[in-house]
């Protein structure tokens, strides 16, 4: 798969994501049990940080420096992640959610075609990209999609969505 491929896949992914999003109230964003004790807002918190770390790497192989990626412990990364940003009001989470998110685009746009084979540990690029936009996107967009065939359908679609402001 090459960058146009990544690329057309980060974008459509984010549209399933936001398409998960639409019509979700402040309230219903903030409410902890989407998956586990994480709410929505918590859950593009930790999509909006695991792209920043990705848009560094990006970074760091534009800028020709020795590039860090650290894998050793995701579950610890997520936790640190989890008590980092839970306390963030949600507008400042979407407006980082989107604001990475073009940052992403914009360096995948830039990458050269022989840097996905480029190895980080047990991965290449191609392989830590696709984990950390659409395969991600993806993934945390079906867990909304599923929280939310749950709710009772007077919840859904209730008030203007913080995303539409």
């Amino acid at each position: 798969m090459g960058i146009a491929d990544i690329l057309e896949q980060t974008e459509a992914s984010r549209e399933r994501l936001e398409d998960a999003l639409e019509g979700l109230t402040t309230e219903q964003m903030s409410a902890p049990g989407v998956m586990g004790d994480w709410s929505v807002k918590d859950i593009l918190a930790h999509i909006a940080v695991w792209q920043s770390r990705l848009v560094r790497l990006l970074y760091q192989l534009a800028r020709q420096q020795k590039p860090q990626w650290d894998m050793r412990d995701v579950d610890g990364i997520n936790a640190q992640i989890y008590a980092q940003q839970k306390e963030r009001p949600l507008d400042q989470v979407l407006e980082d959610f989107e604001g990475v998110f073009e940052q992403v685009c914009l360096r995948l746009e830039a990458l050269h075609e022989p840097d996905l084979a480029r190895r980080f540990g047990d991965a290449n690029l191609a392989q830590i990209i696709a984990a950390n936009t659409y395969e991600h996107d993806d993934e945390h967009a079906a867990q909304i999609s599923a929280w939310r065939s749950q709710l009772p359908p007077c919840l859904l679609y209730t008030s203007p969505s913080p995303r539409d402001s």
